[in-house]
């Protein structure tokens, strides 16, 4: 969004099902022309849910969609006529897939669908069954909504390699970057805290499963002492059983830039 804002109007529209917090929204309002958040109520997305497996269908896109809202975004779109839609994640491709008088990107960014496949091995019986219908149910999606979209982007190659669609190749790969004004190489090693950072959403299964194999594989194994903190958002307790006198789980930071 920072990005964008630079030369281009942002109107944001986010879900969440969470409260959101105003002074949140003050962080955003500089960057954005309008806002527009939307609640999911737990109840009526747990019965949609259920109602959607059965049908055969995803359960995370069922989590996130929502029918009344999906109107209000149409008639968000019809009154702030916006040059180009970009959806961030297929979770959000229903709300959109529909509009056809607006160009579209679709940010892939991950291949749900192989890390559903992976958190299935991962998983006992009988859990391990919804994660792998679940595998195959988003990698369906994820081959069909391909089709709705003008544009589609994808953090890495190996990503792009697990979507199932013969005209993958025309996903263009954006890898993460990092904002060097902001991340800069500090030569005072007197105010270094902390010999590693690794930051990233603690609840994401991949980002647990990395976290999990850089302590127990590769600081374990490593003859150095190294200290280790593992910042991010609603850290799983696998992450939290990671915590140790060299590792520290601090869980959400207001700013990484001063973690």
């Amino acid at each position: 969004i920072k990005g964008l804002a630079k030369n281009h109007e942002i109107i944001l529209i986010a879900l969440t099902d969470k409260p959101v917090k105003q002074e949140h929204i003050k962080q955003l309002e500089p960057l954005c022309k309008s806002i527009y958040t939307f609640r999911l109520r737990k109840f009526f997305t747990y019965t949609r849910v259920l109602w959607w497996f059965l049908m055969g269908k995803s359960i995370q896109i069922a989590y996130f969609t929502n029918n009344k809202i999906r109107r209000q975004i149409e008639q968000i779109i019809f009154k702030e006529k916006p040059d180009h839609i970009y959806c961030q994640l297929v979770r959000m491709a229903e709300y959109v897939k529909d509009i056809f008088h607006v160009s579209k990107t679709l940010d892939y960014m991950d291949a749900f669908s192989k890390g559903m496949e992976r958190q299935a091995a991962d998983t006992p019986f009988p859990l391990n069954f919804v994660y792998k219908e679940e595998a195959k149910r988003l990698k369906e999606y994820e081959s069909k909504i391909f089709y709705e979209f003008d544009l589609k982007t994808i953090i890495s190659s190996q990503d792009r390699d697990c979507i199932k669609c013969p005209y993958k190749e025309q996903i263009s790969i954006v890898p993460n970057g990092v904002d060097v004004d902001e991340f800069y190489f500090q030569t005072d090693r007197a105010k270094k805290t902390t010999d590693l950072l690794f930051v990233g959403n603690m609840s994401y299964y991949p980002n647990v499963k990395a976290a999990e194999y850089l302590v127990e594989k590769i600081l374990t194994a490593s003859s150095l002492k190294l200290s280790v903190e593992i910042a991010g958002a609603n850290p799983a307790p696998q992450v939290l059983s990671l915590a140790s006198e060299q590792v520290i789980v601090s869980g959400w930071v207001d700013d990484i830039v001063k973690t």
